[in-house]
């Protein structure tokens, strides 16, 4: 169903996920979910839904590959789960932008104490 334009100013909707990945395979070891929902006339008090209990079937497995499929899974199609679904789908190539910034980090960092490695952007003193 399509609500008019202004019928969505009335309400707030927004999920919180927290997880955390346990190396060294990158395992969801914890996953937290809230739904605070805010509605006309008290926008700022807002009746937060635990989700947590929904998310079982993705603690101990690793995040990639499988998470989304997982998700979607255990989560399915039904339009009250749809923002805690979305949520957890940006988990995946979150994670992956994460570890590429980190592997980034890594490789511009020179090793040892300093003197010159033999790494990609190392550089032989002239």
């Amino acid at each position: 169903m399509v609500e008019p334009p202004l019928e969505r100013l009335n309400r707030q909707e927004e999920v919180r996920v927290v997880a955390r990945l346990e190396p060294p395979g990158f395992d969801v070891g914890r996953l937290r979910a809230a739904e605070p929902i805010r509605e006309l006339p008290s926008l700022a008090d807002a009746e937060c839904h635990e989700r947590s209990g929904e998310l079982g079937p993705l603690l101990g497995r690793p995040i990639v590959p499988g998470l989304s499929r997982r998700a979607r899974d255990s989560l399915g199609s039904r339009e009250d789960r749809a923002l805690l679904r979305d949520a957890l789908l940006q988990m995946v190539p979150g994670h992956i932008q994460v570890l590429a910034e980190r592997i980034g980090d890594l490789s511009t960092k020179p090793l040892g104490d300093g003197a010159a490695g033999s790494g990609r952007n190392s550089r032989s003193p002239q």
